[in-house]
């Protein structure tokens, strides 16, 4: 939460605000008394003013009214009032890079990707560092941390190597991006939120796969959005929709520390319904989504963040979705479009190939590939008050004897 400055020419006036960066607008509507529900600022006789956000800081934003300077309320009035942020360009996040070495074709490749930046990055303040590792033998992208996004063969052929990296350096940029779209305002009109809760289960001694949830275990307990649970525990997602008096439509992300997004609900192709009536109850979403907790081959802790979407109407959010090529399933999802070659759903499962891949997951000979989307930065008008968020952590670790 942040608060923010609305300027006038005679005093400021603060008021809350959720605006992580500039260009969002906040509109101030008539004061109600403690007993009367918010005024809704959607409409047109509740606002009294409108205001651009122009800088935004960590505790500050700076705001300047719109309109004529005649229309402007009088600063008394101003104060009085409450300021309501209603909508948030979204897309002007970058990617910043260190370029730890990394000179000529490549280096202009990723400068120029607009989701990427490498001006003025340094060593000291990069989100990802391209270079090599230690021993001199491999072409990596780390995070800040320490998380290995890629290793790639030096010895590639230039173009090769380009497009690799820039593509695993775009999908840092959308988990980045995706991590951080958030809203949490009081004042939007959904408010959803989100829980993953341990359970026992009964497998398919054949299958392996959930015959039966048992009951919800109660030796383990979540810290506020985080739960801790070790290898091989089972959970499942919980959702409730709290907004006033209106349904909304919920979406879960899991956002994985090797910088998978992958749908968590609805499964693709299921059907399953987004729409939650509003209840002061939660909601399970059932033995088909529950899941069991893994680790990376060789890890020690793995900690993935899912992110609930909750929107008036029904939303696709496919664009978000992202797989990293090879060792993270990317080589396992060619193969599996290879296998379908002659079939009714080799076309379709191309297509979705692409979306996942954003490149043909199966080329075929003597036609043309698929047309990949040209990616850029677009600033976004997103109305805070028709959608929210809510976020889950689940940290994994080793089960030790």
């Amino acid at each position: 939460m942040s608060w923010s400055r609305i300027t006038t020419p005679a005093r400021a006036a603060r008021a809350r605000s959720r605006c992580p960066s500039a260009g969002s607008k906040g509109r101030r509507s008539a004061p109600a008394s403690r007993s009367t529900a918010p005024a809704d600022v959607k409409r047109p006789e509740n606002r009294i003013a409108e205001a651009q956000i122009t800088e935004a800081g960590t505790t500050t934003s700076l705001a300047q009214l719109q309109g004529e300077h005649t229309a402007w309320p009088e600063p008394a009035e101003l104060k009085a009032a409450r300021a309501v942020e209603t909508e948030h360009n979204l897309g002007d996040l970058v990617l910043k890079v260190f370029l730890d070495g990394i000179t000529g074709p490549l280096a202009e490749a990723i400068r120029q990707r607009k989701v990427l930046t490498t001006a003025e990055v340094t060593k000291d303040n990069y989100d990802v560092r391209v270079g090599m590792n230690r021993e001199g033998d491999k072409l990596v992208l780390e995070h800040k941390d320490g998380r290995i996004i890629r290793e790639l063969d030096p010895r590639k052929p230039e173009a090769d190597k380009a497009k690799m990296v820039c593509e695993a350096l775009f999908g840092a940029w959308k988990w980045l991006f995706v991590s951080q779209l958030r809203n949490d305002d009081p004042q939007s009109l959904i408010q959803v939120e989100f829980r993953l809760v341990p359970i026992e289960v009964e497998l398919n001694p054949e299958t392996k796969k959930v015959r039966k949830i048992i009951r919800e275990r109660t030796d383990v307990k979540p810290e506020g959005n985080r739960l801790v649970l070790h290898e091989g525990d089972c959970v499942v997602p919980w959702v409730r929709n709290v907004s006033e008096r209106r349904p909304a439509h919920i979406t879960i992300l899991d956002l994985a520390s090797n910088g998978t997004i992958a749908p968590r609900y609805p499964k693709p192709w299921t059907g399953d319904d987004t729409k939650f009536e509003r209840s002061e109850e939660w909601c399970s979403l059932g033995i088909n989504y529950v899941f069991q907790a893994t680790l990376p081959r060789g890890a020690a802790s793995d900690t993935d963040v899912f992110k609930a979407i909750g929107t008036r109407e029904e939303a696709d959010f496919s664009s978000l979705l992202y797989q990293p090529a090879d060792r993270w399933g990317g080589d396992k999802l060619k193969e599996g479009v290879r296998r379908m070659r002659g079939g009714r759903h080799h076309a379709l499962a191309r297509l979705i190939g692409l979306a996942k891949l954003g490149e043909d997951p199966d080329p075929l000979a003597g036609q043309p590939p698929l047309r990949e989307r040209k990616r850029s930065v677009e600033v976004v008008t997103a109305e805070v008050t028709d959608w929210s968020t809510a976020e889950f952590v689940l940290e994994v670790r080793k089960r030790t004897p």
